[in-house]
């Protein structure tokens, strides 16, 4: 942890290279406010606090993302930004740069500045469960914070077991098998063998296919730049098995196998095979794809 961080909040995020092209997407949908900074700027560790607060305060209005500019893989980054001066902060919205500032500022200023893209989110509107809280990060590809969030609610929680086969379920798409299956393995004996668990469990079987792979939107992003991309695709489906978006995991199988059966030696029809027998054939999914996957063959 740096020494100026402060503050855990699912809407306060670490810039790294992996996860900023997704910050910028997230930009479509609300305000993204990156702020450059670094341990011997002074005036930075007095903007961070205020900001800090308000990402807590807006609740979700807008994403904080913090870039320590120190940090040498974000040199790019910085660079692209043409950042001069610190601290630096500049606030994304709808994939572009759109306002900003150098220096501390006051925070009735900022909130000013943060006031022209959004507002806070009313207590009443954005009391989300830890459940709801977790499951928006998860689907928006926000798994550590996904994780960090869980561990905080389940030491309010210790016996919401709900919430552990969720934490079981966010290690797995981080590829941490063993800690996915030691958390099912200390649940009591109806919990470890409910279908959930089953699921999980199920599923890790598919994470040495995401061993060296990038993230999700980052496979999307591959995928739609270039279609034939077979490597690229197969990832995509692990990842979607993993995430637990199985249908659309199919889905790309099934596009893969069309159009390169050779790959990895038909590897993609195999893992389609594998994901039916894991979801099992009541499951309705199994049933169209089994026949999608016929008159593909036949």
């Amino acid at each position: 942890m740096n020494p100026i961080q402060e503050v855990n909040s699912p809407y306060i995020v670490e810039v790294t290279l992996d996860n900023v092209r997704d910050l910028i997407q997230q930009s479509m949908e609300r305000p993204v406010v990156f702020d450059f900074w670094a341990d011997w700027c002074a005036p930075c560790k007095a903007l961070l606090p205020v900001l800090s607060k308000l990402a807590v305060e807006y609740n979700g209005g807008f994403i904080l993302a913090k870039v320590d500019t120190e940090d040498q893989a974000l040199a790019q980054i910085v660079m692209q930004f043409g950042i001069r001066s610190l601290p630096t902060v500049y606030v994304l919205h709808n994939g572009q740069p759109v306002d900003g500032f150098s220096g501390a500022q006051p925070e009735s200023e900022i909130r000013k500045l943060l006031n022209k893209y959004c507002q806070p989110v009313q207590e009443t509107e954005a009391e989300l469960s830890a459940k709801e809280q977790a499951e928006q990060l998860i689907e928006a590809g926000q798994l550590e914070q996904a994780k960090m969030l869980l561990n905080d609610a389940l030491g309010e929680s210790p016996e919401d077991y709900e919430l552990f086969l969720m934490q079981a379920n966010v290690c797995a798409q981080l590829g941490d098998a063993e800690s996915a299956k030691a958390i099912i393995n200390g649940l009591p004996h109806d919990h470890k063998n409910s279908a959930k668990a089953k699921e999980v469990l199920a599923r890790l079987s598919f994470s040495e296919i995401i061993k060296d792979a990038p993230d999700l939107a980052t496979l999307e992003a591959a995928v739609e730049e270039d279609g034939s991309h077979s490597q690229a695709r197969f990832w995509l489906a692990g990842r979607l098995v993993m995430a637990g978006n199985y249908e659309e995991a199919m889905k790309q199988l099934l596009t893969l196998m069309r159009q390169d059966r050779g790959y990895g030696d038909d590897t993609a029809r195999k893992t389609l095979v594998k994901l039916f027998d894991m979801l099992g054939n009541e499951n309705p999914l199994v049933g169209t794809y089994r026949r999608k996957l016929y008159q593909a063959l036949y």
